[in-house]
């Protein structure tokens, strides 16, 4: 830990808040809670600006991700360890390529188990475990109301298989004006996602056409519980001052 540069740091932060305060642009914020994670539930907040995003994770790390979509940039922070590091795009892409090789690999070695063993680790899986033949995205009949918001349902499955339901509304005032930022965010952080998961994610957003308030993948259930419309100062999206740069974790796998 770098106690002592703590109290050094947040003036820093809060004086870079009084500089640049005003140059905000408008943008939104919500709060997702989630609930049926490894590690137990959480709560994460996000902001959303023209071209650039922040998600922070109420975690024991505190934990923050920045995704610059003109700089085609992504920054992970550990506030804990009073770090952080980076991968573009291009880095992301080739490690989840990896990631997939992988993955193709563990289902050939599924196909080869014994029933009771293969169900057994798919249950462990879950979603990311995936199915088998093309993706398919059904758009339900359903309905379901989330913070006064009339919501649609959306069942993204491959075979036999649900890998993510989502329940999205269009009655979000004034988020057309950074849909298309959302979008390529959205397909971003389904990248990020290995197998089936990432490409069901995609193919879920592109159906769904509006703002995701619930999404389920497996026992994993993530809720927004609060959104607003907002001016968001561009100093939200700085990593705070005297944090120490860091190789990325991925990266690093990758190596290995």
């Amino acid at each position: 830990m770098k106690s002592s540069r703590i109290s050094t740091g947040g003036r820093i932060i809060a004086m870079l808040f009084l500089v640049t305060g005003l140059v905000c642009a408008q943008g939104f914020y919500w709060e997702t809670t989630v609930t049926g994670a490894p590690g137990g539930d959480r709560i994460s907040k996000s902001y959303i600006s023209q071209r650039i995003f922040k998600i922070e994770q109420e975690d024991k790390d505190k934990t923050a991700m920045i995704v610059n979509l003109d700089k085609k940039l992504i920054i992970t922070i550990n506030g804990d360890d009073e770090e952080y590091s980076e991968i573009t795009f291009e880095q992301l892409e080739a490690h989840m390529k990896k990631m997939e090789a992988k993955m193709e690999q563990m289902q050939k070695q599924f196909k080869e188990m014994p029933e009771a063993q293969r169900k057994m680790m798919e249950g462990l899986m879950g979603p990311l475990a995936g199915g088998s033949g093309p993706i398919v995205v059904k758009r339900s009949a359903e309905k379901k109301t989330i913070l006064g918001y009339a919501c649609g349902k959306v069942d993204v499955q491959q075979g036999d298989k649900t890998i993510v339901t989502l329940w999205a509304t269009n009655m979000v005032k004034g988020f057309d004006k950074i849909r298309a930022d959302w979008d390529e965010f959205s397909t971003r952080m389904a990248a990020m996602m290995p197998g089936s998961l990432g490409k069901g994610m995609t193919e879920g957003m592109k159906k769904v056409g509006g703002f995701p308030l619930e999404t389920i993948m497996g026992s994993i259930v993530s809720t927004v519980t609060k959104l607003e419309e907002r001016a968001i100062p561009a100093a939200t999206f700085d990593v705070p001052a005297g944090y120490d740069k860091v190789d990325s974790e991925l990266l690093k796998h990758d190596e290995e």
